[in-house]
């Protein structure tokens, strides 16, 4: 059908877009590396500091933090900012509800299982030449061009049923978009679009749950998003959100798609996912109902954005190094 010629479409663009790879610090790498090397697992692996069997542990750690921060190096964007992921079910609607409160975003919306590329939404001021240049641009991470600059408009080629005629999951040549947007909200923040959590078919699902833990374990903030019409948060998110989501991290739940229920269910639900979580001993920063057809509702979200300090606290990466000094025997 027509819909793969637009995927067509895209790739020739991508072949000739102009790269646009991200200022790496190198340097910062290698003495990164060389602390980690020389110093760290010096101190660590001295069993008149640690205890032998903390060792391993420990180890484990440092090769987890280690991912991180080569994260962070790699996608500049990532850098000095708050990180928010979006979660949730495939069917909790999170392309349209980050449509809806970013607007104008031309995420792909579909009930379909997601396209599973890891979108993130920011200003990236590095891709706006001119501090007047005020057009909304993206970048395409491929496996085999790196990064190329396109206009935000092109993500129109991935409505979801586009990709269903794909020989191989699209995730394995795309593997990351980046959207910068002119938008307030988005100072100083960076919100992960993340593929859901319950694959429709398990084909590459093993990829999709790769990509939505990393993006998880990034974050600093985590908005899960249900469908009011679950009726309450599922074992399987309970599950996942217990695994995945840390201590250090804030969790908003979003109970959406409000406008297909009257608000006695409402509120019903509400209730009833505020108790499953106490119960499990979950902690929260809020419970917020949502639909997009109710303005009132974007501002609350939005609130909730704008609320999220800007200044980026020190990396976890270092109060864990800290923590394993002091804790090794003083």
């Amino acid at each position: 059908g027509n819909s793969s010629n637009g995927l067509k479409e895209f790739f020739d663009e991508l072949i000739r877009a102009e790269p646009h790879n991200p200022n790496i610090d190198k340097e910062l790498i290698k003495q990164f590396e060389k602390f980690v090397d020389d110093k760290l697992y010096k101190v660590i692996m001295d069993d008149s500091l640690f205890e032998v069997e903390e060792q391993p542990k420990l180890v484990k750690k440092i090769e987890e933090d280690k991912k991180l921060f080569f994260e962070f190096i790699h996608k500049p964007w990532l850098k000095h900012r708050k990180i928010i992921a979006v979660a949730g079910r495939f069917s909790a609607g999170k392309s349209s509800f980050l449509n809806t409160i970013i607007g104008d975003l031309n995420l792909p919306v579909s009930n379909e299982a997601s396209t599973a590329i890891p979108t993130y939404i920011t200003f990236f001021d590095d891709l706006h030449q001119e501090n007047w240049d005020n057009s909304d641009y993206m970048l395409v991470n491929s496996s085999t061009d790196g990064h190329k600059k396109m206009p935000i408009e092109r993500l129109e080629y991935f409505k979801k049923d586009t990709l269903k005629d794909f020989p191989i999951p699209i995730s394995q040549i795309i593997r990351h978009f980046v959207i910068s947007k002119w938008d307030n909200i988005l100072m100083n923040k960076v919100i992960i679009d993340t593929p859901g959590i319950d694959p429709a078919d398990k084909k590459g699902f093993d990829v999709d749950d790769q990509i939505t833990k990393n993006s998880i374990e990034l974050a600093d903030i985590i908005f899960w998003l249900m469908d009011v019409n679950d009726g309450d948060l599922g074992a399987q998110s309970l599950e996942y959100i217990k695994k995945n989501i840390k201590p250090h991290q804030e969790l908003i739940v979003i109970v959406n798609k409000t406008d297909t229920k009257p608000p006695s269910e409402i509120k019903e639900v509400k209730e009833k996912v505020i108790d499953t979580l106490n119960k499990n001993k979950i902690k929260y920063r809020s419970v917020i109902t949502f639909s997009k057809k109710e303005s009132k509702h974007h501002n609350v979200v939005k609130n909730e954005l704008l609320k999220v300090e800007a200044e980026k606290t020190i990396p976890q990466i270092i109060i864990d190094i800290e923590e394993m000094l002091k804790k090794s025997k003083s």
